[in-house]
């Protein structure tokens, strides 16, 4: 049996297995079949060409089979071997999503063929290789070029007519990933159409940001035509990357979108599809109709114990967010619940969010939640962002909860603003010289209007010494406030 016999036996094997259709004692059988097999392939790989290792890779990610790593990175070898160069757009698509289905980090000379093989045809790729491209490149946070990502995007484009609902979340992810690698690596690089670079590229920053304009108009448009197809989840994940990419679509789509997947959120939509779903709404700043929203909450209600603490803030978030809470106060309950019983699994930006958007619908949680919150709070108090760290103490001061005294003075030298002392017997809290640091710079005027009202709010009195650096923070930011930054701000401090 040579090489090219292997191959085939093994992907006969891998659509015998996929198809599902085999008995339970076929099934047993083939398990302790697919050993054997995987034996046969490994004596035969150093012999095989880019498509039997494009086909076999793609077969060990369809089998879930991460632990054959011997097996893996001899592939990976003959792939080096063999030059990714000579891989046809097909096996190109099918190595990379395997790669990243398989959590297989190619290394960097691999990383680069496929980088320069797939640029170099990305015109012949079909709909649902160039969907498994950018997927996986976003899965397996490869950095690409511009140019690269202009030359996807367009192929994107042209064939947009051909790619499922399947497809074009695939695209709207991969996209999205793509784009936060370079924003980590590059953070001026900006792919939001509404903000530009500043990069040294020749091209103009207008020109950059109406090809990415252009793109995601034709991305809605393509959702558009097939939108009875769309299920939660493929419309979740859409939804979500044209909001992180800072798109806002038409009233008109969004609005068809809704009515079409309004009838399977009870269904067909997991409990992460509603989550996504409502946060994205929320993003791009619509609200939807009271009846999808009692939907949305009935199907929430019966899958909230399903819940991550990252879904369930998210979900606070956007309802603070759209300015309206849950039409069935028991699900907001249980939200609470499944808030509190996962308090300790959550991060600074799950309290944040989660605290802010209960303040924002006017919800006042209960004393023993409060209590459980604060000292989750302080425990993750190095993690708060400028922003998390504003809307923490706007929640608090909204909700008219003081927080806990070893709160504040974890929060105050975490961000590096400095000590929170009082007084016996005082209501007033006075903040004392202490650590302080260049980082309130860090804080966007409107996050430092919102701190300081939130502390004259709690009536938390900064010292000399913490208003002086305040002052040095703020100065140079204060011509960026709006008028009506400023007069929060001087409301607080009079």
């Amino acid at each position: 049996m040579n090489h090219i016999h292997v191959n085939a036996l093994f992907g006969r094997l891998v659509k015998l297995v996929a198809a599902r259709q085999l008995r339970p004692s076929e099934m047993m059988t083939l398990n302790s079949f697919i050993p054997q097999v995987l034996q046969l392939v490994a004596a035969a790989v150093p012999e095989y060409n880019e498509r039997c290792i494009s086909n076999t890779l793609h077969g060990l990610a369809v089998l879930e089979l991460y632990q054959e790593r011997e097996l893996l990175a001899s592939l990976l070898t003959a792939a080096e071997r063999v030059s990714l160069s000579s891989f046809k757009p097909q096996g190109l698509a099918n190595t990379a999503w395997a790669l990243a289905t398989l959590h297989l980090n190619p290394g960097p000379r691999l990383t680069q063929q496929l980088l320069s093989a797939s640029n170099s045809v990305l015109t012949q790729f079909k709909p649902l290789e160039l969907a498994q491209l950018g997927w996986a490149f976003g899965a397996l946070r490869i950095r690409v070029s511009e140019q690269w990502a202009r030359s996807w995007r367009a192929a994107v484009s042209r064939g947009l007519n051909g790619f499922t609902p399947q497809g074009i979340s695939m695209v709207m992810w991969g996209a999205v990933r793509m784009w936060e690698v370079q924003q980590t690596l590059q953070p001026t690089a900006q792919f939001v159409p509404q903000q530009y670079s500043s990069s040294s590229s020749t091209e103009s920053p207008d020109s950059t940001a109406a090809e990415h304009a252009e793109f995601l108009q034709a991305v809605e448009a393509a959702m558009h035509a097939q939108i009875q197809r769309h299920s939660p989840h493929s419309l979740s994940i859409c939804l979500w990357g044209l909001a992180r990419l800072g798109y806002k679509p038409s009233k008109g789509f969004t609005c068809d979108a809704l009515s079409a997947v309004q009838p399977q959120l009870s269904t067909a939509a997991k409990p992460a599809d509603l989550a996504v779903l409502l946060h994205s709404l929320a993003a791009i700043g619509f609200l939807p109709g009271r009846e999808w929203l009692t939907a949305h909450g009935v199907a929430l209600r019966r899958v909230c114990q399903r819940l991550s603490v990252r879904q369930v803030s998210n979900v606070l978030w956007a309802h603070g967010r759209l300015g309206v809470g849950p039409a069935d106060g028991a699900v907001l309950q249980k939200l609470m619940e499944q808030m509190y019983y996962g308090m300790q699994g959550a991060n600074a930006r799950d309290l944040a969010n989660s605290l802010w958007g209960l303040a924002a619908i006017g919800a006042h949680p209960e004393r023993r939640w409060m209590s459980i919150f604060g000292a989750q709070a302080e425990a993750q108090i190095h993690g708060f962002s400028p922003q998390e760290v504003a809307n923490l103490l706007w929640a608090y001061a909204t909700l008219n909860h003081k927080p806990p005294h070893m709160l504040l003075v974890a929060l105050w030298e975490g961000v590096g603003i400095g000590s929170l002392g009082s007084s016996s017997g005082s209501v007033t809290g006075h903040v004392t010289s202490g650590i302080t640091t260049a980082r309130l710079s860090a804080f966007k005027p409107q996050e430092l209007s919102v701190l300081v009202w939130a502390l004259a709010k709690l009536r938390a009195v900064p010292g000399k010494e913490w208003w002086e650096q305040f002052l040095q923070a703020s100065f140079h930011k204060m011509t960026q406030q709006s008028p009506q930054v400023g007069n929060q701000g001087s409301v607080a401090t009079s």
